[in-house]
């Protein structure tokens, strides 16, 4: 299974796409399909896909000294065009100290969802 997730994770952070890592290696890779294996090397390769990006970000932002002030979201290619065309890195940026922020309102948002199809299946 480590091999597998390994696999995952390289080609993962090679391409910059974690399920497509993951799917990849479960196609070619894995000599069997586990359930477990398949959720731990989609969190290795989000965990890889993750910092490989935040250490790009940090290449880029040439005025933070450390981790903590430095601006995420100044460099975005997305696909056809990059960034230079948008202009989103001006005023769309974040700092890694807002990422508990964003998990938390994440968690509200699904307990949200799940209060929301739980109250409707009681009603239908």
């Amino acid at each position: 299974d480590f091999v597998a997730i390994g696999t995952a994770v390289g080609v993962a952070v090679a391409f910059g796409a974690p399920i497509g890592g993951m799917l990849f290696t479960v196609e070619e890779g894995a000599s069997f399909h586990s359930t477990t294996m398949l959720w731990r090397g989609f969190l290795a390769t989000c965990m890889g896909v993750l910092t490989t990006h935040w250490l790009f970000q940090l290449s880029f932002s040439t005025s933070a000294v450390d981790f903590f002030h430095a601006k995420f979201g100044t460099h975005r290619e997305f696909g056809l065009y990059t960034d230079d065309q948008a202009n989103y890195s001006r005023q769309y940026f974040w700092y890694f100290w807002e990422v508990p922020i964003f998990a938390c309102m994440g968690c509200l948002g699904g307990l949200m969802g799940a209060l929301f199809v739980n109250t409707n299946v009681r009603i239908t």
